[in-house]
């Protein structure tokens, strides 16, 4: 009887047993493969060269267009810099050449029409003297602003030597030509006084400045009783200005 009683306990802790060997052995099992799984796949990455390798080559090569690129597009920028600059250098200097040429024929300019108006006050004063012969009074005033002006003229001509002399020295590196000589010269007085200027060349003046690679030319030049400036192709003065000689 108590054998009777002990046998559904036996079978119940047999069962419990093997309920629990089984789930043990199932924990057992499904550690057993994840360290397998583990085991292969550090196996793989030690044995597969080409796997992040791969990737970081493909990353590296990336990295490496772009850094390229910006190198370019810096170098690119750089040189861009430097031409605007030279370029800007190039301006400046012809700035500089133009208004220097510029300034010096427009004071030429002045300076002859100065020369012509008080020739053709000369050419008066000698009339007036010739006609008012017979009236003293009237000639010691026409005699006066006769010297007067020939007076004027004597400064002018000294205003051109010392022009001449400052496009001369101020060169500041420059190469210049082509500043004429006072042009004018004055016949001996005669029975009425003195007499007006005589132009002695040919009424064209060309003065050109070179520093190179620029040049600037301009010229002064007659045309019907007038004098006038203007600018003169830099290309055909360019071996004149050079050898100072126009």
């Amino acid at each position: 009887m108590p054998i009777l009683r002990l046998k559904p306990l036996i079978k119940q802790v047999w069962g419990g047993f093997r309920l629990w060997l089984r789930k043990r052995l199932r924990l057992l099992s499904c550690t057993r493969s994840a360290s397998e799984v583990n085991k292969g796949s550090v196996f793989l990455s030690f044995h597969r060269p080409f796997g992040d390798f791969v990737k970081l080559g493909t990353r590296g090569s990336f990295y490496l267009v772009w850094m390229v690129a910006v190198v370019l597009l810096g170098v690119s920028g750089l040189g861009l810099l430097g031409l605007l600059r030279h370029w800007r250098f190039l301006v400046e200097d012809q700035l500089r050449l133009n208004q220097r040429v510029g300034s010096c024929v427009l004071d030429l300019q002045k300076k002859i029409e100065q020369v012509e108006f008080l020739n053709a006050t000369i050419r008066k004063l000698r009339v007036a003297i010739l006609a008012s012969s017979l009236r003293p009074e009237l000639v010691m005033g026409y005699r006066v602003a006769l010297k007067t002006a020939v007076f004027s003229q004597e400064a002018i001509r000294i205003q051109w030597e010392v022009l001449g002399w400052k496009w001369r020295v101020a060169a500041s590196g420059d190469q210049v030509s082509g500043f004429p000589g006072f042009p004018w010269v004055r016949d001996p007085p005669d029975i009425v006084g003195e007499q007006s200027l005589r132009l002695t060349v040919h009424p064209r003046f060309r003065l050109g400045v070179h520093h190179a690679p620029r040049v600037a030319a301009a010229e002064l030049y007659l045309e019907e009783s007038e004098w006038k400036a203007r600018w003169v192709s830099p290309e055909c003065v360019y071996e004149s200005v050079r050898t100072n000689f126009f």
